[in-house]
């Protein structure tokens, strides 16, 4: 499982270590798609942590794989060309 997360982030890893290399930072507004991918999957899992009205180690682990899954799935994602 953690290997599929870490190939999931892997292009976002090289994204950053190359903008880091040259020096250009993207804007911020290019990952907003993927942030919100990340928010909507840690909300989704927040009935599920918070059914006992608190947060184990464990349940803060699937919380911060579900949006970080996401977060590189949809990061990871080409946009589709407009026509």
């Amino acid at each position: 499982m953690l290997a599929q997360i870490v190939k999931a982030l892997m292009p976002f890893l090289a994204h950053v270590r190359e903008a880091a290399r040259t020096g250009k930072w993207l804007r911020w507004q290019e990952y907003a798609k993927a942030l919100v991918a990340a928010a909507v999957a840690a909300g989704a899992q927040l009935p599920v942590v918070l059914a006992d009205e608190r947060v184990s180690g464990t349940e803060g682990w699937a919380l911060g794989l579900a949006a970080a899954v996401a977060f590189g799935a949809v990061w990871s994602t080409p946009n589709k060309q407009g026509e």
